[in-house]
């Protein structure tokens, strides 16, 4: 055992680096790894050498969109392949704050916006959780009436990183520097609400930044887009940011047809493009369809197509990945650019699930390792 201690010691850092990216379950092996002395914890802790084990941001789960129970607890399903490893995880493990009860609606870059139970009735509350260092940020309450009866449904939700937020930012920009993981990633972040006012009959946009104190509302950014009228649609959940502008699917039930609605992050002017008309009725678009936007690029649509033996249903799409779910209660993951397909074992058969009914979640796993780390020495 000396004569291997010894050895390892001796051995040139590029080499041990090479050893531990080999290593099999791979993010608690390196923790134990960083733990063993403060130069493998240098050599673990390098950020070089962490984007080499994890990419900037990767879709490591979901979860389904349901009240947590009075422990605050929630099931986090792994994807294959995803840094969590397997097993179902609480998601009380990653926030420890998060309130009982609270309702998860939308995932971006490590955020989680959910819903809080509030008093009294004529508000809604919400709050933002940082997977990554584990905050919990409740934001200011917001006027029940824009939130058409109460339904996730008929809104539209988007949380926004920093980066999402920078003007000229590109998610595929290779050559931006990649910022160093730290306890305070992301700790900025912008909510951005679609709400339909059943007083005014109207959609109104509500946008929340981390330094502010209260919601700012806005009516006019709507005029000539598909939202100025008053009739009633679907946003798709998938969002996509592109270059400091953000971009999503709407349905809109009086025209009866799809427009991507387009916001920009930094001026919060809206506008919207028309797609080709499609002949399928909109009033079942969730439960027969799920929108996904790609780059940016004008969307194309997956409905349920039926194989031999089974129907296949899309949930929805993180980093590159497909989730999808079919009439025998699997769920599978679909890698957009191999075609690959692989089934999420940890997926308890026989529970039926739709599109709309669970959040996807990715993660810079560099960012919560470290953090993760920097505990133990404090």
């Amino acid at each position: 055992m000396e004569d291997a201690a010894a050895m390892a010691v001796s051995l040139p850092d590029d080499v041990v680096l090479e050893i531990l990216l080999r290593l099999k379950d791979v993010p608690p092996a390196l923790f134990r790894c960083a733990m063993a002395c403060k130069h493998w914890r240098g050599l673990v802790g390098d950020l070089s050498f962490l984007r080499r084990c994890w990419p900037e941001n990767t879709f490591v789960g979901f979860i389904p969109k349901e009240r947590l129970d009075e422990k605050g607890t929630k099931e986090l399903v792994p994807v294959p392949g995803s840094a969590l490893g397997r097993g179902l995880r609480a998601l009380s493990s990653f926030v420890p704050a998060l309130p009982a009860g609270a309702v998860p609606i939308v995932s971006r870059h490590g955020l989680l916006l959910v819903r809080l139970d509030s008093d009294p009735v004529d508000v809604v509350q919400f709050a933002v959780c940082n997977l990554h260092v584990g905050t919990c940020h409740v934001l200011p309450p917001l006027s029940s009436r824009c939130i058409f009866n109460y339904d996730i449904e008929f809104n539209c939700y988007v949380v926004l990183s920093a980066a999402d937020c920078l003007s000229g930012h590109h998610d595929d920009d290779k050559l931006l520097p990649l910022p160093p993981p730290s306890r305070n990633h992301s700790s900025s972040f912008k909510v951005v609400i679609i709400g339909y006012n059943t007083h005014d009959l109207a959609y109104q946009l509500h946008t929340l930044s981390s330094h502010e104190t209260s919601w700012s509302v806005r009516t006019d950014c709507f005029e000539r887009t598909a939202l100025d009228c008053p009739a009633v649609g679907i946003f798709s959940d998938h969002v996509v940011v592109s270059r400091g502008t953000a971009h999503w699917v709407f349905g809109n039930w009086l025209d009866e047809c799809f427009y991507v609605v387009n916001l920009n992050t930094q001026t919060e002017d809206v506008s919207t493009t028309k797609l080709p008309s499609d002949p399928s009725p909109l009033s079942s678009a969730r439960s027969q369809q799920c929108l996904v936007l790609v780059d940016g690029e004008p969307p194309w649509l997956l409905r349920m197509k039926k194989t031999q033996k089974r129907q296949l249903c899309l949930l929805g799409e993180k980093c590159g990945t497909l989730l999808i779910s079919d009439s025998h209660e699997c769920v599978y993951t679909a890698d957009l650019e191999t075609g690959t397909m692989e089934r999420v074992v940890d997926w308890p058969l026989g529970r039926r699930i739709e599109p709309g009914e669970v959040v996807l979640l990715e993660m810079d796993w560099a960012v919560v390792f470290v953090s993760r780390l920097a505990t133990r020495y404090i």
